[in-house]
């Protein structure tokens, strides 16, 4: 029996993870994409996340919090914060609209296709049109520092790129989509829990992680330089310095602006291999899926045997 196979066969082990939106239409879903696990990234990230966290209720176990901090603390982020709790996991969760952006956009919106421009000038006669939509996060994380609230805003890719053309701004890429969102909700005060606030962590396999982040893992494709074999490698060492966060995200400009010099130090970039190997070492990982994780990863060159 496969990971995919298993788990689906055991369902209600995963209640609580899609929190959000009926679970039994979460199910067909899935059991659609199991069939090609191997190609695709919301079942890749259900099972590196299940690996640490186990179910929605072993959550606050001491030695997942642990494990988790230990993963943060290697993801090569400049001010990893240190979790005493974690109170909540999500999905595939769906962050708000975001109104200053779609305000901007509204006014300086530039395209090249003209089926895009039409469309762009249609919304403009409308005065709650959406420009952008709600952000899609890949895993959505709040842990608890003393009284501080810290969101985690997880992007997971396994062999694709991050997005480099959002809808109505060709020059706009994912990973700041990301981080615009996360500053949003950190000044949303109608949320269930207060986000006081955030990390931005990019999950990918570890042969693409770039130095900045504590490099990659060798392996005979080296000579072709994987750590510059995606656009979010760019990206990544990119946002490292703040000014290019800041410059990224001209409609946060004036007035009361974001810390731009600690979101840069709350960038962390983990990895599928690590998120393993954590597991292992703080034993989160159910005994009866142990060997049909390392089977799945070993097929796929992602550790040894």
């Amino acid at each position: 029996m496969t990971i995919s196979d298993y788990l689906l066969s055991n369902w209600d082990l995963l209640l609580g993870y899609f929190t959000e939106s009926n679970m039994e239409d979460w199910k067909n879903d899935y059991e659609i994409k199991a069939k090609n696990i191997g190609h695709d990234e919301p079942w890749l990230t259900l099972v590196a996340a299940r690996s640490l966290f186990g179910a929605k209720s072993d959550l606050k176990e001491k030695n997942r919090v642990s494990a988790f901090n230990t993963l943060i603390q290697s993801s090569g982020m400049e001010d990893p914060p240190e979790l005493d709790e974690i109170i909540d996991l999500q999905l595939e969760k769906q962050l708000p609209e975001i109104l200053s952006y779609k305000e901007t956009l509204k006014k300086v919106a530039f395209h090249y296709f003209p089926q895009t421009i039409k469309t762009i000038e249609d919304k403009r006669k409308k005065e709650n049109a959406s420009f952008e939509g709600p952000t899609h996060v890949d895993l959505f994380i709040i842990g608890r520092t003393g009284s501080i609230n810290i969101c985690f805003v997880i992007e997971a890719k396994f062999n694709s790129d991050i997005s480099k053309d959002i809808t109505y701004n060709p020059v706009r890429d994912q990973i700041i989509r990301n981080i615009d969102a996360a500053i949003d909700i950190t000044l949303n005060q109608n949320l269930p829990i207060l986000i006081h606030s955030f990390c931005f962590l990019l999950l990918t396999p570890k042969i693409f992680r770039t130095a900045e982040y504590g490099g990659n893992k060798k392996t005979d494709i080296e000579i072709f330089q994987p750590q510059r074999g995606r656009f979010y490698c760019y990206k990544m060492d990119e946002y490292r310095k703040s000014d290019n966060i800041r410059l990224a995200l001209p409609h946060r400009h004036g007035g009361q602006e974001p810390d731009w010099e600690q979101i840069s130090k709350r960038i962390g970039w983990i990895t599928f291999e690590d998120i393993y190997q954590t597991a292992l070492t703080y034993r989160t990982i159910d005994p009866v899926e142990y060997e049909m994780i390392r089977e799945f990863m070993q097929e796929r060159n992602m550790m040894k045997g």
